[in-house]
C-alpha cells in the first residue's frame, strides 16, 4: 500500500548511518544524523564561541582516570573505548527505536484513524492523519541546528553525557504526561493536542539523538581501520531491532477492540488488548530500564584537541558548503525527488478507512516491511554500490509504480480479496526491498561532493532539506483531498453505497482511481525530470564540485532560498492542518472555510 512507502520514508527520516559510509569511514566523516558535530570536531576543552555550563561538575563523567581505565586492559577493547560506555550508547539507540519507531509506525494507523476516529473524517480529518508522522518527526528537520548547539555548549562540564541523559529524562517525563492524558484526548477526539505533546517529546529526545550521533562519530575515529564502522552500524542494528521488538509487542498487545474503531469489528481482532493510554505506559515501562542503564554506563569520548570554532565560523562553513554546483544540484534533487517523484497517494487514508485492517495485521506487516527494507539496503551495498546512480535511481522508482497496480486492486476489490485486511497489509510487502535499494543512492553523492573539512556540514544540510521535503510531500498530497472529493469517502459512506447505491460506489472508486493515477503520473514525471540532478558517479561529483564558476555567494543564496521556501511552506501547512480555524482550508486538505 502507498501508505507503507510513506511510512518507511518517514520512519527512517534520520536513518543517517548508511552502508556506503562504513566502507569510507577511515577516510571521510561517517554519515550520522548529527554529522555537524564532526565538522566542528572538538572533544573537550573550550574553543572560542563554546559555552560551558555547570563548571563545578566538569570532571563528573570523564577524567584522565577514565582514559586509563578504558585503555587496552582487555584484548577485546579498543584503547579509549570501553564496553561499558558502548552499552550506554547503544541504550540511546534502543530508546530511539522503541519510542520513535513505535509512534512513527502507529500514529496514522491505528492511533489517528482508529482511536481518534479519523475513519469518520469528521472532527479528526484525513489530512491530520496524513500529517501525523511528519509532525511527530518535525524536529528531525532541525537537526543541523541541534548539532550546531550541541557541538558548542557543554552541560555540567560534559560534552555529550548530559545532552543525552538530560534530553531523554525530559522526553520520558513528557511521555508520562502523554500516557496520563491521552485517554481523555481520545475521548474528546482532540488529536491536535496529542500531536503537539508527542512532537514536544521528540524535541527533547532529538537533543539526545544528535549528541549520541556525535559521540558515535568520535568513538568511530578511535576504532582500528580494519573494524572502523562497527560501532556505527551496531547502533543502527540496535535501533531497528528495538523497533522490531516493539512492533511484535504491538501485534500481540494492541490488537483488541480498544485500538479499533468502536463501531466496527474484525475477524482478526482479539477480545482483549491494551488501550491507547496503556500503550504509552508500556513504552515508558520498557524505556525505564534502558534509561537507567544508559545513565549508569554512558561516558564522554576521550578528550581531543580538535577545534570546534565559534558561531561565526560555523555559519561561515555552512554558507561555504552551499557554494558549489554539486550542492545546488543535490538540493534541487532532494526536494524534487522526495516531494514529487516520491509523492504520497492522498487516497491512501480513504482506502485505509474502507479496509480498516486490524492492529495485528498492521504491526506484523510493518515488521516484515522493515526487515525487507533493510534487506534492500544490504542488496544495494552488495550489488549496486558502483553502478550508475541515475540508472539505479530511475529503475527503482519505475518499479515503485507497481504500487499503482496494487492500489487499483484494492479500489476495485480484485478477486473479492482486494479489500481484505491481509491483502492490504501484505500484498505489496515485497516492494519494500525496492524502497531499501533506492534509499541509499543519493547518500553516495552526498559523501563525494563535500569540500575537505566540510563533509559533516554538507551531509547535515542535506539531511535537514530531506526531512523538510518529506513534510512538503504530504502537504502536496493533502491538497488532492478536496480536489478529488476524497473527504467524502469514509468507511460509513463507502459501505452504505456498496449496499444501497452502487452508482455512488462507482463514483467513489472513480475518485480514488483518478487521484491514484494523477499521483502516479506526477511520480513518473518527477523521476524523469529530477533524476538528472543526481550525479551519475563519483567522477561527475568531482567535476561538479570542482566547477569554480559555481563557487560564489549567488549559488549559496539560491540553495538557501529553496531550503527556506520548503521549510516555511511545509511547516506552516503542517500546523494549519492541526487547527480547526485553518484545517478547513483547501490548501490544508479541507473542503473550504
Amino acid at each position: 500500500m502507498e501508505g507503507h512507502k510513506s511510512l518507511l520514508r518517514s520512519s527512517v527520516a534520520g536513518l543517517d548511518f548508511g552502508a556506503s559510509v562504513v566502507s569510507k569511514a577511515s577516510a571521510r566523516t561517517p554519515r550520522t544524523s548529527s554529522a555537524l558535530v564532526e565538522s566542528s570536531g572538538a572533544r573537550c576543552g573550550i574553543a572560542p564561541g563554546q559555552v560551558q555550563l555547570g563548571d563545578s561538575l566538569k570532571s563528573s563523567k570523564y577524567d584522565e582516570g577514565d582514559i586509563e581505565r578504558t585503555s587496552a586492559t582487555d584484548d577485546n577493547e579498543t584503547p579509549g573505548i570501553s564496553q561499558k560506555m558502548l552499552i550506554g550508547l547503544y541504550c540511546n539507540y534502543a530508546l530511539i527505536g522503541l519510542i520513535n519507531g513505535c509512534l512513527a509506525h502507529t500514529i496514522a494507523k491505528p492511533i489517528c484513524l482508529y482511536v481518534f476516529d479519523g475513519v469518520a473524517n469528521d472532527k479528526v480529518t484525513y489530512a491530520q492523519c496524513n500529517m501525523g508522522a511528519s509532525l511527530l518527526q518535525m524536529p528531525w528537520s532541525f537537526k543541523i541546528f541541534y548539532a550546531f548547539l550541541v557541538d558548542r555548549v557543554k552541560v555540567f562540564g560534559t560534552r555529550r553525557y548530559w545532552w543525552i541523559v538530560g534530553g531523554w529524562f525530559v522526553a520520558l517525563c513528557m511521555l508520562a504526561v502523554v500516557a496520563a492524558s491521552v485517554g481523555g484526548m481520545a475521548d474528546a477526539q482532540d488529536f491536535s493536542s496529542y500531536m503537539f505533546l508527542a512532537m514536544g517529546m521528540c524535541v527533547f529526545y532529538m537533543f539526545a539523538d544528535v549528541a549520541a550521533d556525535g559521540l558515535t562519530v568520535e568513538l568511530s575515529r578511535l576504532e582500528p581501520p580494519e573494524s572502523r564502522g562497527y560501532i556505527l552500524t551496531t547502533g543502527q542494528m540496535v535501533r531497528f531491532g528495538s523497533t522490531g521488538f516493539v512492533l511484535m509487542l504491538n501485534a500481540l498487545l494492541t490488537n483488541g477492540p480498544q485500538m479499533y474503531p468502536p463501531s466496527m469489528t474484525s475477524s482478526t481482532l482479539f477480545s482483549w488488548g491494551l488501550n491507547i493510554s496503556q500503550l504509552h505506559w508500556l513504552l515508558l515501562i520498557l524505556a525505564a530500564p534502558l534509561f537507567v542503564t544508559m545513565a549508569m554506563c554512558l561516558q564522554d569520548a576521550p578528550p581531543s584537541d580538535e577545534h570546534v570554532g565559534g558561531v561565526k565560523e560555523g555559519l561561515s562553513n555552512m554558507w561555504m558548503t552551499l557554494q558549489s554546483k554539486a550542492m545546488l544540484m543535490m538540493v534541487i534533487f532532494s526536494v524534487g525527488f522526495i516531494a514529487i517523484a516520491g509523492l504520497g497517494n492522498a487516497a491512501s487514508s480513504s482506502i485505509s478507512s474502507i479496509v480498516v485492517p486490524s492492529p495485528l495485521l498492521l504491526s506484523t506487516s510493518g515488521l516484515l516491511g522493515q526487515m525487507l527494507f533493510i534487506l534492500g539496503v544490504w542488496i544495494f551495498r552488495r550489488f549496486f554500490m558502483t553502478t550508475n546512480w541515475r540508472f539505479t535511481c530511475c529503475w527503482t522508482s519505475m518499479l515503485q509504480q507497481f504500487e499503482t497496480v496494487f492500489t487499483m486492486a484494492i479500489i476495485y476489490d480484485f478477486a473479492g480479496i482486494g479489500q481484505s485486511g491481509a491483502f492490504y497489509c501484505f500484498g505489496d510487502c515485497i516492494m519494500n526491498i525496492v524502497f531499501g535499494i533506492a534509499q541509499v543512492v543519493s547518500s553516495l553523492a552526498t559523501i563525494e561532493i563535500a569540500r575537505p573539512g566540510l563533509e559533516a556540514t554538507t551531509y547535515e544540510t542535506l539531511v535537514t532539506i530531506h526531512n523538510c521535503a518529506l513534510a512538503f510531500n504530504t502537504n502536496i498530497a493533502n491538497t488532492f483531498l478536496p480536489l478529488f472529493n476524497l473527504n467524502d469517502i469514509t468507511n460509513e459512506s463507502y459501505h452504505n453505497a456498496l449496499e444501497h447505491d452502487l452508482a455512488k460506489r462507482d463514483m467513489y472508486n472513480t475518485d480514488l482511481r483518478n487521484c491514484t493515477l494523477v499521483t502516479a503520473a506526477l511520480q513518473l514525471g518527477g523521476t524523469l525530470l529530477f533524476m538528472w540532478f543526481l550525479p551519475a558517479n563519483k567522477d561527475m561529483c568531482a567535476k561538479w564540485k570542482g566547477d569554480v564558476r559555481f563557487h560564489k555567494s549567488s549559488i549559496a543564496a539560491i540553495c538557501f532560498a529553496i531550503a527556506v521556501f520548503v521549510f516555511l511552506y511545509s511547516t506552516s501547512l503542517s500546523f494549519m492542518t492541526m487547527f480547526p480555524a485553518t484545517a478547513c482550508l483547501k490548501i490544508a486538505g479541507g473542503e473550504g472555510c
